[in-house]
């Protein structure tokens, strides 16, 4: 009977030392990220590549809000890009690490030869030229597709990263080359 009375609290200790398991952590809803990318002008057949940050915040589980600016040059004409980008990544929402995503963005972009660049850089850059013809205000859509795979988080921490790629393709309205495509990697910080 003793012997099993200290069985019985053995067991008994052994469960009241373990402690319960903290309950699984909310994904994070933010997420800064820079990117890189190369593409074309398939209409006048001049390549070039750019960089860009932009910031997205989670909305539903498979939407998130995103608005991202970049720098860029092309050639065939020689253009300065400011790329402004407001629109939802639509992300599949997947159990894994792993997920593919639809894109859908406004795109408005400010334009410049190199010579008005040259000239007056930063006014230029902003769109804010006074040069005749320096800078041309573009708007239209970019839609892609793309994937990124989310990095285990440190225990206890409150940030993770996120890295991927996009294939896009951007049509925009008024004077200038109408279409571009490009493929930009991401890497992202998500808090």
């Amino acid at each position: 009977m003793n012997l099993l009375v200290l069985v019985l609290l053995a067991q008994a200790q052994q469960v009241s030392t373990k402690l319960p398991e903290p309950p699984p952590r909310e994904p994070p809803k933010w997420e800064v990220f820079a990117g890189f990318q190369g593409g074309i002008r398939p209409d006048s057949l001049g390549g070039g590549g750019g960089a860009l940050i932009g910031v997205n915040r989670q909305i539903l589980k498979w939407l998130r809000a995103e608005v991202s600016v970049g720098l860029g040059m092309y050639t065939q004409p020689i253009d300065v890009l400011t790329m402004i980008r407001l629109g939802a990544r639509f992300e599949w929402p997947t159990q894994g690490r792993l997920k593919p995503f639809l894109l859908l963005n406004f795109a408005h972009q400010h334009e410049a030869g190199w010579e008005h660049v040259k000239m007056d850089p930063i006014p230029v850059v902003l769109g804010l030229s006074e040069h005749e013809n320096g800078v041309h205000h573009r708007s239209g859509l970019e839609t892609g597709l793309g994937l990124v795979y989310e990095l285990p988080a440190r225990k206890n921490s409150p940030i993770s990263g996120r890295i991927g790629v996009k294939a896009s393709f951007t049509a925009l309205l008024g004077d200038g080359p109408p279409r571009y495509i490009d493929l930009t990697t991401l890497v992202g910080l998500c808090f």
